[in-house]
């Protein structure tokens, strides 16, 4: 197994590759740049991020530890129509709603380039695009190969919900 690079030398390794990627936004159409970028990864990909996070809400925490949850965190027990407000909120508003913005900012992109900035600006923006895309199943495959998955069993509130309590965890 190679030695391991000293933490002085990773340092500085990522402070300068950072710093020769933050110079094109001190050019003259650095603040076009930004705005192109902003737009791309600030903006869509942000959007994407929180349909993700919604499915991944639905699918493995679940409404009913949801609610558990809030219980246990605030003492607040919702009432029947809080609890039809929050689970069409939690199962359709947060995942749909972004998808929806995003494919909707993704077309008008395509169609119209965004503020009329340069062909290779718009280049540069939807390439960071990609590449954070590619990241979200590259992460979650990695992760799966690792045994991974969620561990969320394994926090506090899940056992406190569970009844399972430990010495490490302290209902107070």
């Amino acid at each position: 197994m190679p030695k391991p690079m000293p933490k002085v030398v990773n340092v500085a390794v990522v402070c300068f590759v950072l710093f020769l990627f933050g110079l094109p936004f001190c050019t003259r159409m650095g603040n076009e740049l930004l705005d192109t970028v902003d737009n791309y990864v600030g903006l869509m990909f942000l959007l994407f991020g929180v349909f993700i996070e919604g499915i991944l809400f639905v699918v493995h925490f679940g409404f009913d530890r949801f609610d558990e949850a809030l219980r246990t965190a605030c003492g607040v027990t919702m009432g029947p129509i809080a609890r039809n407000y929050w689970r069409i909120t939690t199962h359709f508003t947060m995942p749909v709603i972004p998808f929806i913005i995003f494919v909707w900012d993704f077309v008008k992109v395509c169609s119209n380039p965004y503020e009329g900035y340069p062909g290779w600006m718009q280049s540069i923006g939807g390439l960071l695009l990609g590449i954070c895309l590619v990241l979200i199943p590259v992460g979650a495959l990695t992760a799966v190969r690792s045994g991974g998955g969620s561990r969320l069993d394994e926090m506090p509130g899940f056992k406190l919900a569970a009844g399972n309590k430990d010495d490490s965890v302290r209902k107070e």
